[in-house]
């Protein structure tokens, strides 16, 4: 591994502070040389030597190859078209833009100046996810029928992140757990025929939708279903697949969130994987069901695959391209809320 690539980060809130700069100066072959911080300089003091910047256009200007977009989610496209028009590479933090407009043209821009585009769906690499996608391709549970992906919080009080949950057009959960878990079904099985969506908002404090129950309808029969609910003090199952011969299912999301909020870089040795009392359970319809061992989620794999992409050896992790698709997803399930219908795609 010989090239370096130099990292510029947009934004250091959750998002940049737990889910990229972690994994970015824990890759091979990327340095995180720049951080645009407007008051703060938090990226500084985790990581000696990089460079805190003021604004976004001197952040363009710190003389690095990749930009990553960690704003909120009205400043992706105006942010990332920014930095490809500058020759810099870009990964976006989804969602990827509010418009399948504004994804076309990045993904346009992108290839006129054979610039690599993705966008960070890294709950792709969630541990239930892969685990499901191992037992499915084994064909231990026979073919899937329906699906189950399930997200549930209780924080207490408002976020202090008010864009999320303001009367902005992205904001709401259906734009933030909601993506995550309409991008898994999409890396799963594909573009459903179509969708129905029901968004509520439930907490007093929220302008926006909190609550989202969807169902995704496919040609086989296969139906996926998906909640996320920041109204749920005690959190129900994260995954339940039936299939023609057998179930598998699973308590409790990936651990790699919790140890990131903990403070922990995948690179510490109390970085861990699960215990055989956090597996999920399989049950064949022939035999007893057993704990099955969880495959371990990775979200360092998107970095890795990232810098095979940028070194022209593979296609990047998302392809912009499945990321508009589920873009077109998100929208329909919109407007299926705001009708009261089943939306076709």
């Amino acid at each position: 591994m010989n090239r370096v690539f130099k990292v510029a980060l947009s934004g250091f809130g959750t998002a940049g502070r737990l889910f990229h700069a972690p994994f970015i100066t824990s890759t091979p072959g990327f340095e995180l040389k720049a951080v645009y911080e407007r008051t703060h300089s938090r990226a500084a003091e985790l990581y000696p030597g990089v460079k805190t910047v003021r604004s976004f256009e001197e952040l363009l200007d710190s003389g690095c190859d990749l930009a990553v977009i960690c704003t909120p989610n009205f400043l992706h496209f105006e942010q990332a078209k920014a930095a490809l028009e500058k020759g810099l590479n870009v990964l976006v933090d989804k969602p990827f833009c509010e418009t399948p407009d504004q994804a076309r043209e990045l993904i346009e821009l992108a290839a006129s100046k054979k610039l690599v585009l993705t966008v960070y769906q890294n709950r792709r690499f969630d541990s239930e996810i892969v685990t499901l996608k191992e037992i499915l391709s084994k064909g231990l549970i026979g073919r899937p029928v329906d699906l189950f992906l399930g997200i549930d919080r209780f924080p207490k009080g408002a976020s202090p992140k008010h864009w999320k949950f303001s009367s902005f057009a992205s904001a709401g959960i259906l734009w933030d757990l909601g993506v995550h878990q309409i991008d898994q079904a999409y890396h799963l099985f594909g573009k459903p025929e179509r969708v129905f969506c029901d968004l509520r908002t439930l907490r007093d404090f929220s302008a926006a939708p909190d609550r989202m129950d969807a169902s995704l309808f496919y040609p086989d029969g296969l139906r996926v279903t998906v909640r996320s609910s920041l109204a749920a003090p005690k959190p129900g199952y994260s995954l339940v697949c039936h299939g023609t011969e057998g179930s598998y299912y699973k308590k409790g999301c990936d651990i790699q969130e919790a140890q990131l909020n903990a403070g922990l870089r995948p690179s510490d040795p109390a970085w861990r994987n699960e215990t055989p009392d956090e597996f999920g359970i399989l049950k064949p319809s022939d035999a007893h069901e057993t704990p099955y061992p969880t495959v371990n989620g990775d979200y360092g794999a998107f970095y890795r695959a990232l810098y095979k992409a940028l070194c022209g050896e593979a296609p990047p992790p998302v392809d912009p391209s499945e990321a508009l698709e589920v873009l077109k997803i998100l929208l329909a399930c919109k407007k299926c809320s705001d009708e009261k219908r089943a939306v076709e795609l």
